[in-house]
């Protein structure tokens, strides 16, 4: 039996201005509309708590048809929820469904499918550890082991997670006890050694077994150790190392793919510290310390299984009062400037053209009733190509001939090559390496070199992150937001925008010579690295698209010209053949309300290096094309 339940933490509210929720949310307070608000809020407030549909249609708030389509329609947009039974969540976690259902597109039922296969493993349950526990069990996680040796001592009290009445105990024997009396449903172990080094750990713990390793013991060799280590036997496995300063707190998650870069910084550090002569210190790590620790510790566990962001850094300062938790890439951004980064990351917009202000608008929001007339609102400003694209003759039927027949050419499955995402990023990665080596300048690869290396290029998924990659100059450093998937044109997305960081180096910010600069390489690429089986599908992938784009850009370009023009009448003479509602998904999808002509650096790319483009298509027979 099916019982529907509102998700009450998404803070639902009912005003003269009509049902809301998210109400105290600024970034995802939403309005839902219907043509009868005060019952849909009557059937919001029966759905508080499980309800069948007999149970609902008895309500006789709708008919069973709209009660129907009412409920569907709040499941499409996760408002509700349907369980099996009305007990399926205990009231002990009762606030955590409501806080996990509230995320958009999230179900604390999910939530504890996939935690429910997480294990961890804590090195030290000292400042850095003993509250872990704490935050792990009851944000509803399962398996925990700690490892750690020592007794609890009169100076532990002031910062760690123990009283009094613990000192003199084993530290894990207090902690295990405490949370297997709160938790009996947990797994939750101790065991009592000190780990001397990874060969030593590796007989401890099976460490194909774990998810994460919480690495909280204060001993730089023995995380070099680990680190240098514990890939080779489980490549999955996220590492997160915490630790505190004088006034500051730490912690950052380390991966197969940034292990190396994180071990030269702790060698370095190491190798500091043994070149000192001496050293007065004692440990300053308090409450503060430790209650950062543990709820960055989670927050990079939650994001991590519920898809919200790529969280792997935490980092806070208690003298300058700054606190930071998110990713590396977003937090070495931040220390330049506010950012269009963080738009990127955080972008909870539904659609990308959500913010148009109607007063910068040039044209009218193009509909099937106004496609046919000038919608023009106003005479924009031009620069210099987009003038001089709206004032010459710039059609070639020839070329538009061309580009059909070459559309043709290609399977519809010409993008369902697998991509094996990391593999071949870090394949793409080492060939982009030995290119740029090759034919560009050194301070090229070594530029190349230090965005790879040191977080630069951002290409996770976000919940909420923006789709459109960007490279984005500070004056400083370029950082590339690119997400990828399985797809090839993420990679093409991504080979695409490192282009575009390296033409920075030019100091060239014209967008045209970007894009002729970027669409050249990128062939120049495909042709060096031919022999690589995946490079080979990605070129595919990008003449697919780049034909795509030319023709559907030629389309949309020449209504723009001609409604700046003031002579719609001629693009419908030249594009006669094209019915009107897939010319207004072409058009809807590429004008920018705003911006007229904002693609024309695109298909301006593609012209310049046409004659270079016709020849991917070899051995194809290509014709000699000229662009007026």
């Amino acid at each position: 039996m099916k019982y529907y339940k509102v998700k009450q933490g998404l803070f639902w509210i009912f005003n003269d201005d009509g049902i809301f929720n998210y109400y105290t949310n600024d970034s995802l307070k939403n309005q839902i509309c219907s043509s009868n608000d005060e019952e849909l809020f009557q059937l919001l407030i029966a759905l508080k708590e499980p309800s069948t549909f007999d149970k609902l249609s008895k309500l006789k708030f709708f008919s069973d048809e709209d009660l129907k389509n009412t409920l569907e329609f709040l499941l499409d947009h996760n408002y509700i929820e349907v369980s099996p039974s009305t007990t399926e969540v205990s009231i002990l976690e009762k606030r955590l469904d409501n806080f996990i259902g509230a995320f958009p597109n999230s179900s604390y039922k999910e939530y504890k499918k996939k935690s429910s296969n997480i294990k961890t493993c804590l090195i030290g349950a000292g400042t850095a550890g003993s509250y872990i526990p704490e935050v792990y069990f009851k944000m509803g996680l399962d398996n925990l082991t700690l490892l750690d040796y020592d007794t609890v001592e009169e100076h532990n009290i002031i910062a760690q997670n123990f009283s009094i009445h613990d000192i003199g105990k084993n530290k894990l024997e207090v902690l295990v006890e405490r949370y297997k009396k709160e938790f009996p449903d947990r797994n939750i172990r101790g065991i009592n050694k000190k780990v001397q080094d990874f060969n030593h750990l590796k007989s401890i713990v099976n460490l194909e077994d774990y998810t994460y390793f919480l690495m909280y013991a204060d001993d730089y060799e023995l995380t070099v150790d680990i680190l240098s280590n514990v890939f080779k036997y489980n490549k999955e496995i996220k590492i997160i190392l915490s630790g505190y300063r004088v006034f500051s707190v730490e912690s950052i998650v380390v991966d197969s793919e940034n292990v190396e870069t994180i071990l030269k910084g702790l060698i370095t550090d190491l190798k500091g510290y043994r070149s000192l002569k001496g050293v007065i210190v004692d440990n300053s790590g308090t409450i503060l310390e430790s209650y950062h620790i543990a709820f960055a510790t989670m927050k990079i566990i939650l994001d991590d299984l519920i898809g919200l962001n790529r969280t792997d850094y935490m980092m806070a300062d208690l003298l300058k009062n700054s606190y930071f938790i998110g990713s590396q890439f977003e937090y070495m951004y931040n220390e330049s400037r506010e950012s269009i980064i963080k738009d990127n990351l955080y972008n909870f917009s539904e659609a990308e053209d959500t913010k148009v202000d109607a007063n910068k608008n040039w044209i009218n929001k193009l509909t099937v009733q106004n496609v046919r007339e000038n919608n023009l609102i106003r005479l924009p400003e031009l620069d210099l190509k987009a003038a001089n694209y709206i004032s010459f003759n710039n059609f070639s039927q020839e070329t538009i001939d061309t580009f059909i027949e070459y559309k043709n050419f290609f399977s519809k499955d010409v993008q369902d090559y697998f991509v094996e995402k990391d593999l071949h990023k870090k394949k793409l990665f080492k060939l982009l390496m030995k290119y740029v080596q090759e034919f560009y300048p050194s301070n090229y690869y070594s530029f190349l070199k230090n965005l790879i290396d040191h977080g630069y290029i951002y290409t996770n998924s976000n919940k909420f992150g923006s789709k459109i990659p960007q490279a984005v100059s500070d004056g400083n450093h370029v950082y590339i937001y690119c997400e990828i998937d399985n797809s090839l044109m993420s990679f093409n997305n991504l080979l695409h925008e490192i282009f575009h960081a390296l033409f920075f180096l030019n100091d060239n910010y014209d967008v045209y010579d970007h894009e002729e600069f970027v669409f050249s390489e990128q062939i120049n690429f495909f042709a060096f690295a031919a022999e690589d089986e995946f490079i080979s599908k990605l070129k595919e992938s990008f003449m697919f698209l780049n034909i795509h784009m030319y023709l559907t850009n030629k389309i949309t370009l020449d209504y723009e010209k001609f409604t700046l023009d003031k002579r719609i009448n001629k693009f419908f003479q030249r594009w006669h053949d094209i019915e009107n509602e897939e010319l207004l998904i072409f058009l809807n999808e590429n004008i920018n309300q705003e911006l007229p002509l904002k693609n024309l650096k695109y298909v301006s790319a593609l012209e310049k290096n046409l004659a270079s483009f016709l020849k991917m298509f070899e051995p194809r027979q290509s014709k000699d094309l000229i662009v007026n």
